[in-house]
């Protein structure tokens, strides 16, 4: 005060040093610790560094880094993804990619040259990694088939290794199946086929056949590829419960008044369909469907008849009750669904309810472009929804006890909220599309829903992404394969033919490197003038 300026001086120093003479501050000496400064020397050690990789066209890369730290405040190492433009020097943060990993999106030739590297953290310590620059090459090797798997005993969903060609891939012609089982249609999304076919016998083992399917830099299946497989139905459904939800609505009942959980807690969570603002007020009510999700819409895990839950927003009240606090004192838990909103302008959308519980979990459109969540003990995360109304999209929210997480169609969206071990609790019951979600009553819906999961549980960030792909290209769950097999003729000429199962792999030695024959088909002819080679075959 009074023109003289304000100023400040400290001195710090270890418990068993000399107090220090009053007036000025001394220069400090002894054994002195700054806030951050280690006494004993953090220290980051990066083990393996990011590597430069050469990336088809098409396909994603992956990087990774390993390192280890120290430091008097922990030993955590703190990871921090950063990606520049080809030949620039500016390097900005990823924005989720903190793990000891990261996957690229799907590159293409413009893409080449792309550079990363790590920011690596511990306390009072950071460091850089070496950068690994990407080169993205063109495709020239054909589609191979990954796995073949039966969605019905009239469904087969064929899973190749890159995306397809939408046009050959929905040409039934190129496909075909041993023991005279017919193909009526293809359709195609993304890397898969959904074929329609004749009758299939559970656990029996077929050949399917393909050629002429393209990937999507025009490289063709050769003719004769086949794979063989075992019939085993895997369905979305069988995706799902595989990660042991507590609840989960299919939503497929066409009469009646309750929506039946397919999940761990079983008739206890069974939804009862209600129409009123709230407890108070409503009254059971039959059952409301639309269409959902389907092959026709581009969605091939799911059936030609999928159905979903309507509802109509403040003309019929509609909502679910599921008989419980599922959400109460939670430390982590996963909110899962398929939704195709409507009329969201017109209506002037604001705190609509999709699934949660009113004070503990209050969760769906808090207006008409953004979704949010809340929870007293975790924070909120608000996220912009651009789809437009009428489309179905998949929507999955994670709480994981540092932050909440949103993906949309797979992809993480954002992050935000606080650390907690309890998100919160409350009187109020789960519902579904009304009935009080962010309050005690109202919140009324208006649109479809389908697929309804919860998880009383974190469920890892890759599941989220294989739930999506289940539902557009059709399901991951592993059904029994046959194991790749080889075999080989000799042909007067000096020739040989290899027949085989799998993915033809060669190699210049016994034990070398292994590559796969690009374009092989069974049978393969080797001639006699051709280098000598080993042969082997792998799924």
């Amino acid at each position: 005060e009074g023109g003289g300026g304000d100023s400040v001086g400290a001195t710090v120093i270890a418990s068993n040093d000399a107090d220090p003479a009053s007036g000025d501050a001394p220069t400090l000496t002894g054994s002195l610790i700054g806030t951050y400064l280690d006494p004993n020397g953090a220290s980051v050690n990066i083990i393996q560094q990011p590597a430069d990789s050469d990336v088809d066209e098409g396909t994603a890369a992956t990087l990774s880094i390993v390192a280890e730290g120290t430091s008097a405040y922990g030993n955590t190492v703190n990871l921090q993804w950063q990606q520049a433009a080809a030949g620039s020097d500016d390097f900005t943060d990823i924005p989720g990619a903190t793990g000891d990993s990261y996957e690229t999106g799907v590159l293409v030739i413009g893409d080449s040259g792309l550079q990363f590297r790590v920011q690596l953290s511990v306390p009072t310590l950071s460091a850089t990694s070496d950068v690994a620059t990407l080169s993205v090459v063109k495709d020239v090797t054909p589609p191979r088939i990954a796995s073949v798997t039966a969605n019905s005993l009239n469904g087969l969903i064929v899973k190749f290794n890159e995306g397809i060609d939408a046009a050959t891939g929905a040409v039934a012609g190129n496909f075909s199946l041993s023991d005279g089982v017919s193909i009526s249609s293809a359709s195609a999304a993304g890397q898969s086929v959904l074929l329609k076919t004749g009758s299939l016998t559970s656990d029996a083992t077929y050949t399917l056949t393909v050629g002429g399917v393209k990937d999507l830099y025009g490289n063709a299946v050769p003719a004769g590829t086949s794979k063989s497989f075992v019939v085993s139905v895997v369905t979305y459904t069988d995706i799902i419960l595989a990660d042991e939800p507590i609840a989960f609505y299919r939503f497929e009942e066409t009469g009646g008044m309750v929506a039946e959980n397919f999940g761990t807690l079983g008739s206890d969570a069974d939804g009862l369909w209600m129409s009123g603002v709230g407890p108070d007020d409503s009254i059971e009510w039959e059952v409301s469907n639309e269409e959902g999700p389907n092959p026709g819409e581009g969605f091939l895990g799911f059936g030609e008849d999928n159905l979903a839950a309507s509802f109509n927003g403040d003309l019929d009240l509609l909502w679910i009750e599921t008989q419980g606090q599922w959400l109460s004192n939670l430390d982590s838990f996963t909110l899962e669904y398929w939704v195709k909103p409507t009329n969201r302008e017109g209506n002037g959308w604001n705190r609509v309810g999709i699934v949660g519980q009113n004070d503990a979990v209050e969760y769906g459109f808090i207006n008409g472009t953004t979704i949010q969540i809340w929870t007293p003990g975790g924070g909120a995360l608000n996220t912009t929804y651009e789809f437009p109304d009428d489309e179905w999209h998949h929507i999955a929210t994670i709480a994981d006890g540092s932050q909440i997480h949103n993906y949309f169609d797979g992809e993480l969206i954002n992050s935000a909220g606080s650390a907690t071990s309890d998100y919160g609790a409350a009187d109020f019951t789960v519902r579904i599309g009304g009935g009080g979600v962010y309050d005690g009553s109202g919140n009324h819906f208006e649109g479809g829903l389908d697929e309804v999961a919860i998880f009383d549980r974190a469920i890892p960030a890759e599941r989220v992404k294989e739930h999506f792909t289940a539902g557009r290209e059709g399901g991951s769950k592993a059904a029994p394969e046959v194991d790749p097999t080889i075999s080989i003729t000799s042909a007067d000429d000096g020739s040989i033919t290899i027949e085989f199962e799998g993915v033809l792999q060669s190699a210049d030695t016994v034990n070398g490197a292994y590559s796969e024959v690009a374009g092989a088909a069974s049978p393969f002819t080797v001639t006699a003038d051709s280098p000598q080679k080993f042969y082997r075959s792998s799924q």
